[in-house]
């Protein structure tokens, strides 16, 4: 997958939005500007979660209901206190791993809508004792530094209590295949549902169909369940991006270059043996390039498809190296065979086929 100039800056610009867990508003301008080139109904919860709305063109009341989600946040971190040098000390958002922090460049969010840039200090080793040395630095101990004197420096400076910061990565094309930058988990996800917006835009539906986004999923799903309980989806895909194991073996889960995943379980999810059974034979007939995966984490899959009475969800996911840092490496063919399915499964579903995964006759049913 080749990606032109004018495709990379789009990427970049999604993909270096500020928007750590709960401080996601400006992925959410951003992404209502690109949205609003598809449709002029964009939905929101009331935690952000925001959402493209294609109408079916076949006017069918009550429609059956497809969502297609992702997670707008990025890991990152909130500002806990100032010490009296004008050091600051911080408060993870989401999964970090402290060996991955240290000398990071950050980049912290204003009240004015200003950016300070820092670093999180690092310690000389010829400072540290022998034992300090073999330790990893605990986030807890961690200290920021934005150049400033004293406490008061800083807050006259514009830092205070619960601000938001994150690590800085800019987005690299490494050659025509591999794509590094910060915030691939989960911004691949974003991107993902633009193309697929721009694949299915002439295509007549016989289902609403809303391609988005969640907030802090990174701090445990929350908008996964806000936004579920807002659209009701009646068929749910969910894409993410999931740790690639491949640095030493090729037989371990997770190689870059082997396809769209397969995803059979994670902590949270199992897939339907119905529902994988129709991803199978799709990416059989359409000769999508696929590998299976069991994965450690979990994704917003594990609380969409507990919804109510229980949504049928796919998950298409995405391999990629250095996950929940500012060097995610992903392969931009495997990006395209995971856009290739999603775009499938849309172009697939029907009204009917979307009753048969749902169990429940719907009519007998209070609400949906």
């Amino acid at each position: 997958m080749k990606i032109n100039p004018e495709k990379f800056k789009m990427y970049e610009s999604i993909l270096q939005e500020f928007g750590p867990s709960g401080c996601e508003f400006r992925v959410i301008d951003l992404m209502k500007k690109y949205y609003q080139q598809y449709t002029n109904e964009i939905i929101q919860d009331n935690l952000g979660s925001c959402f493209a709305v294609i109408r079916n063109k076949k006017n069918i009341a009550n429609p059956q209901k497809v969502m297609l989600m992702a997670h707008g946040d990025e890991v990152g971190f909130m500002v806990r206190q100032i010490n009296p040098k004008g050091l600051v000390k911080i408060n993870p958002l989401g999964g970090i791993w402290e060996q991955t922090l240290l000398a990071n460049r950050v980049k912290l969010l204003k009240d004015d809508g200003t950016f300070l840039k820092g670093t999180i200090s690092a310690i000389s080793p010829h400072l540290l004792s022998p034992e300090a040395r073999n330790k990893p630095a605990q986030i807890d101990t961690m200290l920021v530094d934005f150049g400033f004197t004293s406490e008061a420096d800083a807050y006259a400076n514009g830092i205070r209590p619960g601000n938001f910061l994150v690590c800085e990565g800019e987005t690299v094309l490494l050659n025509e295949k591999r794509l590094l930058s910060k915030a691939i988990d989960n911004r691949m996800g974003v991107i993902l549902g633009l193309e697929v917006l721009e694949n299915i835009k002439d295509l007549v539906l016989d289902f609403d169909l809303y391609i988005g986004f969640s907030v802090q999923e990174e701090v445990g799903t929350r908008g996964a369940v806000t936004a579920t309980n807002l659209i009701k989806p009646d068929f749910a895909i969910v894409t993410d991006v999931s740790p690639g194991q491949d640095y030493y073996s090729n037989s371990e889960f997770g190689q870059l270059g082997n396809g769209v995943m397969l995803r059979g379980m994670d902590r949270e999810y199992i897939t339907r043996y119905d529902l994988i059974q129709y991803q199978i034979a799709l990416m059989k007939k359409y000769n999508i390039k696929n590998q299976f995966y069991i994965s450690p984490g979990g994704t917003d899959a594990g609380a969409v498809h507990l919804h109510n009475y229980g949504v049928p969800t796919i998950q298409a996911c995405l391999i990629a190296r250095n996950l929940h840092t500012t060097s995610g490496v992903i392969d931009l063919d495997d990006f395209n065979e995971t856009i290739k399915l999603v775009t499938t499964i849309i172009k697939d579903l029907n009204d009917e086929k979307i009753r048969q995964f749902n169990f429940i006759n719907k009519e007998n049913k209070n609400e949906k």
